[in-house]
């Protein structure tokens, strides 16, 4: 019974873990950490502790990877970069609930991209899924700068507002990115193990981001050992053990069960944000939310769309 349901807490822990990334994130920004400093440092300091493990039991491994295989991981790394600079970048302007529903529609976009570019014909659910999660963000979207009163949609032009929705698209561009890393991993990851891939992906997205910021950002200077704290969490609480958890438990339970418990991600970021920040969000916001992740269930539940499914995990 226990190794039963083993797999299941796993996956619990994991997703509880990955929910920490953006309260972390938004912590170290309270303590004055720019953006891609917290992007940089996340995966930085998640290559440093994978480093002893993966040299020693992998050493060998690395001196026969496939040029071809590297330049993926690089892309992979590139696309990762762009994830966590955009991503973490969307909570200095718009709310850890908005930002982390819109991030998490990534199985959305892998779905998509694969139909466009594997020529998969589409299912009803997908489609359903689809479009109610893209109304569900046309509804976030408003709610930044609309409320309903007197029975009406009321909007106002305020900076809050659109500083809001430059929030959410740097979100969904970090979803974009994210769509691309994963589509890249489920192609490497068929002939290359889960350990090295991860380190040679997180070693190169760490070195771009520190490259820009040596280059173009003024440096990595972390602005307290407060901001130190909550990067080192950062890396090894939603990067380290959530991602692994999740990635193990894909060995274990179907990428269906495993995509509609990452739906609980964003609910436990939600949670966490209104706690600790205060973030409440409206109804408004609330309701697009729930077609946003309505949107990713019917996606996920789309099993006639095998290589989407594959693509997923």
């Amino acid at each position: 019974m226990l190794n039963r349901t083993r797999p299941h807490w796993i996956l619990f822990f994991g997703v509880l873990c990955a929910s920490s990334g953006a309260i972390f994130a938004k912590l170290a920004q309270n303590e004055g950490t720019s953006s891609l400093i917290v992007a940089a440092y996340r995966l930085l300091f998640s290559v440093i502790i994978l480093a002893p493990i993966l040299l020693i039991k992998y050493r060998g491994y690395f001196y026969k990877i496939a040029l071809f295989d590297v330049g993926m991981c690089f892309l992979g790394g590139l696309f990762l970069a762009i994830h966590f600079a955009t991503w973490i970048s969307s909570l200095e302007y718009t709310s850890i609930a908005s930002s982390v529903v819109i991030v998490t529609t990534n199985p959305i976009w892998v779905a998509l991209f694969t139909i466009i570019f594997q020529r998969v014909r589409p299912g009803r659910l997908l489609v359903i899924g689809l479009i109610i999660a893209l109304t569900g963000g046309v509804v976030v979207g408003i709610s930044e700068g609309c409320d309903f009163s007197k029975g009406m949609l009321v909007c106002s032009e305020q900076v809050e507002a659109s500083h809001a929705t430059l929030g959410n698209i740097l979100a969904l561009i970090g979803a974009w990115m994210a769509a691309g890393y994963l589509l890249i991993g489920k192609k490497v990851r068929q002939r290359m193990p889960l350990p090295p891939y991860i380190f040679l992906v997180y070693g190169f997205a760490a070195i771009i981001l520190v490259f820009y910021q040596l280059v173009f950002g003024g440096g990595l200077i972390i602005s307290s050992g407060q901001a130190l704290l909550w990067l080192i969490c950062l890396a090894v609480f939603p990067q380290l053990l959530g991602h692994t958890s999740l990635n193990w438990a894909l060995k274990k339970l179907s990428a269906t069960y495993v995509s509609i418990a990452l739906l609980a991600e964003p609910i436990g970021s939600t949670i966490m944000g209104v706690v600790l920040f205060n973030e409440i969000p409206s109804w408004i916001k609330v309701f697009g939310a729930i077609l946003i992740l309505g949107g990713i269930l019917l996606v996920s539940l789309d099993e006639n769309e095998k290589k989407i499914q594959a693509a997923i995990s």
